[in-house]
């Protein structure tokens, strides 16, 4: 789950901080960033636009390194396997955490070009998260962080809730296999909305 939005008076550090802290505010700044109409204009700048290449790089390799992790783990369910699988599986984990945070460091740096075209430092002072997520949503014509806010909120309390009468009720092991099988389940729709969501969106933004 995401961290608690601070709607306080916001600076470029106080933003990238919340993004940083809280999934659901970096989702929906991440879905602005690679609306077409920014990302054209921001890629005028030959610096941005290869901040650009290494964040949408980011998301493939995401998306393979979570197709690939999936369908190895599945296939090990029906075969013997021995540590070496389990190894291919934690060095799978291991390149997708390294994919993530390239990506994140590439956001970052798109996302402080892109603010400071809009906001100067004082303008930003005067402005809360909301106030920008609202600025944004009316501009591009794109859901507010509010309405994100919302709809994310909703979708991980019912994942949670599926899951947890699942693994408790339905398909109960022991306590551990059950705290894992929720954890599991609540880390899936994490996963769906940083990676397949987003290159969703990128691709309807073509």
């Amino acid at each position: 789950m995401s961290q608690p939005i601070d709607p306080s008076f916001s600076s470029k550090k106080s933003l990238l901080r919340t993004i940083k802290n809280d999934n659901i505010v970096y989702y929906w700044f991440s879905l602005l960033l690679l609306n077409k109409s920014i990302k054209d204009s921001l890629s005028h700048n030959k610096a941005v636009s290869c901040f650009y290449k290494e964040f949408i790089a980011s998301l493939y390799s995401r998306f393979i390194l979570v197709s690939f992790f999936t369908i190895f783990l599945s296939a090990m369910f029906f075969y013997d396997y021995s540590k070496l699988h389990w190894i291919v599986l934690f060095l799978t984990i291991v390149l997708y955490i390294a994919a993530h945070k390239r990506g994140f460091k590439a956001f970052c740096n798109i996302f402080e070009e892109f603010i400071g075209q809009n906001f100067n430092s004082d303008c930003l002072k005067q402005k809360t998260l909301y106030q920008i997520g609202e600025f944004y949503g009316n501009k591009y014509q794109i859901p507010t962080l509010v309405e994100t806010l919302h709809f994310n909120i909703k979708t991980y309390t019912s994942f949670f809730a599926v899951s947890f009468i699942f693994w408790v009720f339905i398909y109960p092991i022991n306590t551990f296999v059950t705290c894992l099988g929720i954890l599991t389940s609540m880390l899936i729709i994490r996963i769906y909305f940083n990676t397949f969501s987003l290159l969703k969106h990128l691709k309807n933004y073509k």
